[in-house]
């Protein structure tokens, strides 16, 4: 970056000299000021990069697991060896399950304990993304089958509002 900076005083010298000449400007360096050099902590990574954030348990997704398997509290508890009032606590987020209940719980779901656990626990889309994460691909048949419904209900034709019902 460069300032601007202005010679207020006449000078004699000619346009061959060093100093400017009366009016004009020069252009000057701006003053720079060393920056520091960052030192990073032995257990950072590479520079520009950042870890990322820890998982951590998600009710959502025990409760998208559980209903994915068809399994009620009281089941997935026996399997798992707890209560079907710690499975209840821990889904509805009024209790944070030990790592031990969460590894029953996802061997008793056929799932990776990581599976229950998400960066964000409580996000909105949580169901959705481990009921995604649970079911397999579909077969030809499953999406003939979507295809239908997806076309009757296009094509289904609703009945015109009539003297009566289009004034309730």
């Amino acid at each position: 970056m460069k300032h601007r900076t202005t010679t207020a005083a006449p000078t004699t010298a000619g346009p061959a000299s060093d100093q400017p000449t009366t009016g004009r400007d020069s252009i000057a360096p701006a003053p720079r000021t060393p920056l520091p050099s960052p030192t990073p902590a032995p257990d950072d990574g590479p520079p520009g990069t950042t870890s990322p954030a820890p998982l951590t348990f998600s009710p959502s997704r025990l409760r998208a697991w559980r209903h994915l398997r068809g399994t009620d509290h009281t089941t997935l508890a026996h399997a798992a060896g707890t209560t079907s009032e710690d499975v209840a606590a821990c889904e509805a987020g009024r209790s944070q399950p030990h790592a031990g209940m969460i590894t029953a719980w996802a061997a008793a779901l056929d799932c990776q304990p990581d599976q229950l656990r998400s960066t964000t626990p409580d996000g909105p889309d949580e169901y959705w993304q481990a009921a995604n994460q649970a079911m397999g691909p579909m077969s030809a048949e499953d999406l003939a089958v979507v295809a239908e419904v997806i076309q009757r209900s296009h094509t289904r034709r609703y009945h015109q509002p009539g003297p009566y019902t289009g004034r309730l």
